[in-house]
């Protein structure tokens, strides 16, 4: 053997040796680092674990923290004077009439907390009760409203609440005898004036920025210098006014998610009032439609013959159809997949209808209606020309912003049931009952 084969297979041993050897060395050599390295990683995950438990922890016990500020105070009976009184004054501010605020029956209990449950009922206009709404809303308070009611009237006169409204009470929270922290004026504070000077701050915020109530006027206070404040009038849509010595002065928190909601545009994205009566629906009708004036003249059904005879009117023309017959009247078109001795049926798409005796083909009427698959007689038609559908009940969650409908009278058509409202109820929404008035549809006859 050569030299430089020797060299060669010598190298060749070596890097198999190397290969083979080198995990038994590093088990040796260096297995007692790997294995502290490992620890190391996992005390680093375990360590960014506990942080973040930790965080989250201080974030929960933050939260808790204002929540137990904005809840009732933790005897039940207190709990309940001031909520009473606190939605009582909310009411009057807004400007609804026979207004009761009462206990009801059954309280709940969780862990730590109860709840407090009121019933409020009152009358108002349409932009008082969205005045309501939209405060009890905005007020940092832990409550929430569990059903409402909202009536309209039959004729004229105001609209008819009744709310059920629920607040959280911690068994540990500070006791207190104010919902929120009030004062009074000591000096009166005209129109123009935009400083005042109160009895006492006890309870209010040590800095500025924070939002009170003067009477039926709310402000937000952008500095302090000891018991004067200076004052941003009139926010929100509220009016500037005097207020005489000793006027009453209360804390207005406002959760931060809705403070930048404001009652203006509230009021305009209501602009179209939900209960006020619709008025009437006039529609043009074409007088040279083919589809109205095509009926349905008469129809033989028999184990030998299914057939059935459409005569246009205006042209004079007759059209004689059996099943499977494809029709195309002005855009109506459709199959014809069944022949009965008093109407046949007509799929349109994958809905199917049905045409009556002496009936046009505007007044097909679907199937799904006559067999009571929730389709309505009145707003179907075969070719979408009926009236427009009435707005439905609309139920919401948590205050202003979903409406119900109004009462108004009911009426029927022909031989067309009349279509009665269906109520609905539910938290931060209202309940009503519409239903369709009396108008003809026309092609009735």
């Amino acid at each position: 053997m050569q030299r430089r084969e020797k060299i060669l297979l010598s190298l060749l041993v070596g890097a198999v040796i190397v290969w083979y050897g080198w995990g038994i060395v590093r088990g040796i050599f260096l297995g007692r680092l790997d294995d502290r390295t490992a620890q190391l990683s996992a005390l680093k995950d375990t360590e960014e674990a506990l942080s973040e438990k930790q965080i989250k922890l201080l974030q929960t016990m933050k939260r808790m923290g204002e929540w137990k500020n904005r809840s009732l105070p933790p005897e039940t009976l207190e709990a309940l004077r001031l909520y009473q009184q606190w939605l009582t004054d909310l009411g009057q501010t807004s400007g609804l009439s026979q207004l009761h605020v009462t206990p009801e029956q059954r309280q709940g209990n969780g862990p730590h907390y109860k709840t407090i449950s009121v019933k409020v009922t009152g009358e108002g206009t349409f932009e008082q009760l969205t005045t309501f709404l939209h405060e009890f809303q905005r007020i940092a308070l832990l409550h929430r409203i569990t059903s409402i009611k909202v009536e309209g009237p039959k004729t004229s006169g105001p609209l008819k609440l009744t709310m059920i409204a629920e607040g959280i009470s911690f068994e540990d929270g500070a006791p207190r005898t104010r919902l929120m922290a009030r004062t009074t004026l000591a000096d009166s504070l005209p129109k123009s004036f935009d400083s005042v000077k109160v009895a006492s701050t006890e309870g209010f915020p040590e800095e500025p920025r924070f939002s009170v109530r003067i009477e039926k006027e709310l402000a937000i206070v952008t500095k302090i210098n000891g018991n004067t404040w200076t004052l941003k009038r009139g926010i929100d849509g509220t009016a500037l006014a005097r207020h005489a010595p000793k006027a009453e002065v209360e804390l207005y928190p406002i959760r931060p998610e809705r403070k930048d909601i404001k009652l203006d545009d509230v009021r305009k994205t209501l602009v179209a009032n939900p209960f006020v009566k619709p008025g009437a629906v006039t529609r043009t009708v074409d007088p040279n439609d083919p589809a109205r004036q095509t009926r349905l003249m008469a129809s033989v059904a028999d184990n030998e013959d299914q057939t059935a005879y459409l005569y246009n009117a205006q042209t004079k023309s007759q059209t004689v159809v059996h099943k499977g017959t494809e029709i195309s009247v002005g855009d109506v078109t459709g199959t014809v997949v069944a022949v009965e001795p008093k109407y046949i049926q007509i799929k349109r798409g994958s809905d199917v209808f049905q045409l009556n005796i002496g009936k046009d083909l505007r007044s097909m009427v679907p199937m799904a209606a006559l067999s009571g698959g929730g389709a309505d007689l009145m707003d179907v038609f075969g070719d979408g020309e009926g009236p427009p559908a009435f707005a439905r009940d609309r139920v919401g969650p948590g205050g202003p912003g979903a409406f119900g409908d109004p009462s108004s009278s009911e009426g029927n058509r022909g031989d067309r049931p009349a279509r009665g409202g269906r109520d609905g109820e539910g938290g931060g929404g209202f309940r009503s009952r519409r239903s369709r008035g009396g108008d003809s549809l026309p092609g009735d006859e």
